[in-house]
């Protein structure tokens, strides 16, 4: 009888041994793990780099193909204001508060973002950034920046940063009475906290700026197209 119970017990072991087995198996292959992730339409491999996905961190892709970051103590190539040779006279800088977001959203697929560009008396460029906010609806004070170089319109801002959640403000710039736009060359650029330089995707035309895929008509009833910040112009429009 005592035999029969120990070939009992041992059986119920090599049983639920098997089924623990095989249920961490099933986790496995329920597991979702990614090869890469994808910023910016660029590709990274896991445990890889993601430069510029966020200021002030360092990212990788993690498994999961979400691009994870920690925060970095020191920002290399921080741009300080006080040594630029930057200006605020005649500019007129707003801030807005627009969202919440999250670091590991997987929609996140900007940093800093042109959203218009426009040119009448005035030179007015909106940008979105993803920021450090301390709360919903409140945003750290800044002060905006620009300078003329070579031909080449430079905005900055400076943020008071602090600890809070990750947001998304809305910049916009306002250069009254703006004249020097006569160059068919002139190039609009936002300079990061890191010192990248993000060009607006615009071109200009007979004194009017035309955003990235705008077609309109040009000289001898040309058609034409604002395209990777040049404009080319095709066969004739129809009469």
């Amino acid at each position: 009888m005592k035999n029969n119970f120990r070939l009992i017990a041992i059986t119920l072991v090599f049983v639920f041994t098997g089924l623990f087995l095989a249920f961490l198996s099933w986790q496995e292959k329920d597991l979702d793990f990614f090869d890469n992730c994808e910023f910016n339409e660029i590709k990274f491999s896991v445990n890889e780099e993601v430069p510029n996905y966020k200021v002030g961190s360092f990212c990788v892709c993690a498994q999961s193909g979400i691009i994870e970051c920690i925060p970095l103590e020191n920002e290399v190539g921080e741009i300080n204001i006080s040594e630029q040779e930057v200006k605020k006279d005649g500019l007129e800088f707003e801030y807005n508060y627009l969202t919440g977001i999250g670091v590991s959203d997987s929609e996140v697929i900007f940093n800093t973002t042109f959203t218009d560009v426009s040119l009448n008396d005035d030179l007015v460029v909106t940008l979105e950034q993803m920021q450090s906010c301390p709360e919903a609806n409140v945003v750290f004070n800044q002060e905006g920046f620009y300078e003329n170089v070579n031909g080449a319109i430079k905005f900055y801002n400076q943020i008071e940063e602090g600890e809070g959640i990750d947001c998304v403000v809305e910049l916009k710039y306002t250069l009254g009475d703006f004249v020097d736009f006569d160059s068919e060359q002139m190039q609009i650029l936002f300079i990061d906290h890191n010192g990248f330089e993000i060009q607006a995707p615009i071109c200009l035309y007979e004194g009017k700026v035309y955003i990235d895929e705008d077609v309109f008509r040009g000289e001898d009833g040309m058609i034409c197209i604002c395209e990777n910040n040049e404009i080319i112009c095709d066969e004739e429009l129809p009469d």
